[in-house]
């Protein structure tokens, strides 16, 4: 373990963003997951132990995704994003447009949810990085 893998990020709210939208779209790729510097974001030092190697902080991160992926859950717009999430991110996905039909979605619809849903993760990971 390097000093560099004990100390936490640094990323900016922009940076942050786009690395967990980097995460979410590699959810299923633990190599992928290993080189993305959230694998050292607070959620995941929270969960893994100190010592981790980076095949554990990557299976940390994947773990965290999918809990904030669940946790979208609970009335309609709620729910409604999670199945979007679901159905872009977790398991074999295809093409958006694809996915969006599956879904009974306009290609629209589905991109303004998947948004919307993303940034709700971005949010509360931020949160937590900050506190």
């Amino acid at each position: 373990l390097s000093l560099h893998d004990a100390l936490p990020i640094s990323l900016s709210r922009e940076e942050f963003r786009d690395r967990v939208r980097e995460a979410l779209r590699s959810l299923g790729e633990p190599l992928a997951l290993a080189d993305n510097p959230l694998i050292h974001c607070q959620a995941v030092r929270a969960r893994v132990p100190t010592r981790a190697d980076v095949a554990a902080r990557a299976a940390g991160l994947q773990a965290v995704l999918l809990e904030q992926i669940e946790a979208l859950g609970g009335g309609d717009r709620g729910d409604a994003w999670r199945r979007v999430v679901r159905a872009a991110y977790v398991g074999p996905a295809g093409k958006q447009e694809a996915v969006a039909r599956r879904l009974g979605l306009s290609y629209s619809t589905f991109r303004r949810q998947l948004a919307a849903a993303t940034e709700h993760i971005v949010a509360r990971l931020w949160q937590f990085e900050v506190e």
